[in-house]
């Protein structure tokens, strides 16, 4: 139970400091991997996860529908990315 928390606590620090560096498939990819080890909403996900994203994706970001959740945002995300890059 102990290892379980640790886990968890050490999966949303991580979470907290993961940002979009590269592309949002390597983005999405670590997001992902972190988000089973926690256990948060759909709208916690999906504010974490703009949150850290670049600039640019953010800017056309703001222009589409608002997602209802974090699977269709980041498939959003990373149409976006790709497009831009």
């Amino acid at each position: 139970m102990y290892n379980n928390a640790k886990e968890k606590e050490t999966a949303i620090k991580k979470l907290y400091k993961l940002k979009q560096t590269s592309s949002a498939m390597m983005y999405m990819t670590k997001f992902q991997s972190l988000l089973v080890q926690v256990k948060w909403n759909e709208k916690a996900l999906i504010a974490q996860y703009k949150k850290r994203l670049k600039s640019k994706v953010l800017n056309v970001l703001v222009f589409a529908k608002d997602p209802k959740n974090i699977k269709k945002l980041i498939n959003k995300v990373v149409r976006i990315d790709n497009r831009i890059y």
